[in-house]
């Protein structure tokens, strides 16, 4: 069996929803046949492209007669691996094909959208990398400054490694919010 990669970027743009006369609606062209889900994604197929969408297109594939995807056959139907736990699939079901369905990358980015969802500990576990993290971890300091949880603050603060906000500003923050014990965490925790 076959993998049909999806691609992180576009590969092609989706076509405008075209309407009525008044231009609202879709046409039946544009809905999709079927539907499989991945752990980040909805995989729609369409009768001439595959799409990987999260809120947005973040991937398609045109399966047009030219070949150019490599789908051999008419497309017929997605089928999803109903064994959970993080099996292969979904599958694209042609005529003449039964091709695995992979989205390349799949988790890439998904620390962002966990991050605008203040959900911070999925955040830092697909964060790929310090500055990834960094930006997980000040995000969080700042949440715990405005809910004035200084200690939580420092602690996070004190986990930047990317030298931004600096030592001295950070320092000044805690000293200005008067709480002495969030100031000596941070400075106990980041001089270690």
């Amino acid at each position: 069996m076959r993998q049909l990669p999806l691609g992180q970027l576009p590969l092609g743009r989706a076509p405008a929803a075209s309407g009525g006369a008044d231009g609202g609606g879709t046409s039946p062209e544009d809905e999709p046949a079927c539907m499989a889900v991945t752990e980040y994604h909805y995989i729609l197929l369409h009768p001439d492209r595959l799409m990987a969408v999260s809120g947005k297109v973040v991937a398609e594939v045109a399966l047009g007669p030219s070949g150019a995807s490599g789908v051999i056959g008419a497309p017929l139907t997605l089928l999803q691996d109903g064994g959970g736990g993080g099996g292969a699939g979904p599958y694209l079901v042609t005529s003449d094909a039964l091709l695995e369905v992979g989205l390349l990358n799949e988790g890439r980015g998904m620390w962002r959208t966990y991050l605008e969802y203040e959900d911070y500990d999925s955040a830092l576990k697909l964060a790929a990398g310090p500055a990834q993290r960094d930006t997980v971890y000040l995000a969080m300091a700042r949440d715990s400054f405005a809910r004035g949880d200084y200690k939580a603050a420092a602690s996070q603060w004190a986990r930047v490694v990317g030298g931004r906000p600096s030592f001295e500003d950070v320092a000044l923050q805690l000293v200005e919010a008067g709480d002495p014990g969030a100031l000596a965490l941070f400075l106990s925790t980041k001089l270690q």
